[in-house]
């Protein structure tokens, strides 16, 4: 799934076909229509399908270059020939194959799409100076469009500079070619220099992401980028769950801790392939413990029957089992601590009661309490009920052992 913060990071959808269109796409279309342009006149020129069939061409091609979900970054060079293929298969009913192909500025348009889509290709599979040698050459090669293009033009209007040597034997054209290389050149160098600091800021953001994913989750983290007063201290109802496995310090004591700790690892990726099945508010990792908090009561029920099917399964090998509790209230939820060290927490009695709950659960137990919303408790099929003397509280809490929802 595509965050807010991906598309921070990477640009959104639209912004990429509007870069592609205006860095890349557009390049040679441009010159094309104004070549045909003065070539044509003007009202001569927006009378026919070419300015059209131009225009749609480079869209085509930077929708198609530009859009993530067509992976077209990984085929570059069918890409870039889009703009020119779109715009053959257009033009050639009209003007005939050979008409077609006999006007230069369309012969030039393959060759330029052709060769900006091998270069991009090549710098999709290298790296170091042969990826950087080679965005020079692209950027080399995408300032001589207009060079071309002049070329073309003048060609048009004066048929002498059909003769290549006669053409740059005037000093004025020789000029404008060299200062156009030269200008490709040098913005190749600055794309190259960019590009290596956006690719390190990309990667240092994508590993930051990473991190705070681990601390706040993907819900909490995406609030965070759009909105960080979403972090702010409130007081809000959860549905905490709590689970942890029973016995497992006397099994820790004859385990090596290396196996511990792989067990431990493997025990925390089961839960997680359950939990991101889910919209979960917070997920927090401590020992053997598991702490998941939930918006949404109906969202914890399903989660923690699922939690007990597949923990139960893992753990069954190693002769353990997990118990689970879930309850729901009030709580403060917010960042909590000093000045320079934060963290995204819950506090209050609903969390304390969840962690009592689950402290009460046998092997392979989910309760709840009788503080769940008699709505989710008549949905959902139990094995029976009792009363625990918890903690902090004067009198015992009614709670329910959940057998599994009932179905509708």
């Amino acid at each position: 799934m595509i965050t807010e913060l991906d598309n921070r990071i990477y640009g959104t959808n639209k912004s990429r076909i509007i870069e592609e269109f205006f860095s890349n796409s557009a390049h040679f279309p441009i010159v094309l229509i104004f070549v045909e342009l003065f070539t044509e006149g003007f009202y001569e020129f927006i009378r026919e399908p070419d300015l059209y069939a131009i225009s749609f061409s480079a869209l085509l091609q930077a929708h198609f270059i530009g859009n993530r979900y067509s992976n077209s970054y990984k085929r570059q060079l069918f890409g870039n020939l889009i703009g020119p293929s779109v715009y053959t298969i257009f033009e050639v009913p009209i003007e005939g194959l050979v008409s077609f192909l006999s006007n230069p500025i369309h012969t030039a348009y393959w060759c330029f799409s052709l060769t900006i889509g091998i270069s991009r290709s090549i710098q999709l599979h290298t790296s170091g100076n042969i990826h950087s040698c080679f965005i020079i050459i692209e950027n080399i090669v995408r300032t001589n469009i207009l060079f071309v293009g002049y070329w073309i033009f003048e060609v048009m209007t004066e048929d002498k500079y059909t003769d290549v040597s006669i053409f740059f034997s005037n000093m004025s054209h020789l000029y404008i070619f060299i200062v156009i290389t030269l200008s490709g050149l040098i913005i190749g160098v600055s794309k190259t220099t960019n590009k290596q600091y956006m690719d390190l800021l990309r990667r240092t953001a994508t590993q930051l992401k990473e991190y705070s994913q681990w601390l706040l989750g993907d819900i909490l983290l995406t609030q965070a980028v759009t909105d960080p007063l979403s972090l702010s201290l409130q007081r809000i109802n959860r549905y905490v769950l709590f689970m942890d496995i029973r016995g497992f310090t006397k099994w820790c004591e004859s385990q090596m801790p290396e196996d511990v700790v792989k067990v431990v690892n493997n025990y925390y990726l089961t839960a997680e392939t359950v939990w991101s099945k889910f919209p979960v508010i917070k997920t927090k990792l401590t020992g053997d413990e598991v702490l998941i908090v939930f918006s949404s009561g109906d969202t914890a029920l399903k989660a923690a029957l699922l939690l007990r099917e597949r923990i139960e399964d893992f753990l069954g090998s190693f002769g353990l089992s997990a118990g689970i509790g879930v309850h729901s209230g009030p709580l403060i939820e917010g960042l909590v601590g000093s000045k320079k060290v934060k963290a995204y927490d819950i506090i209050g009695d609903t969390v304390n009661t969840a962690k009592r709950l689950c402290d009460n659960a046998i092997g392979g137990e989910i309760l709840i309490s009788d503080g769940f919303p008699e709505k989710l408790r008549k949905q959902t099929a139990f094995s029976g009920q009792r009363e625990i003397m918890v903690k902090g509280k004067n009198s015992p809490i009614k709670v329910y052992s959940v057998k599994g929802l009932k179905e509708n």
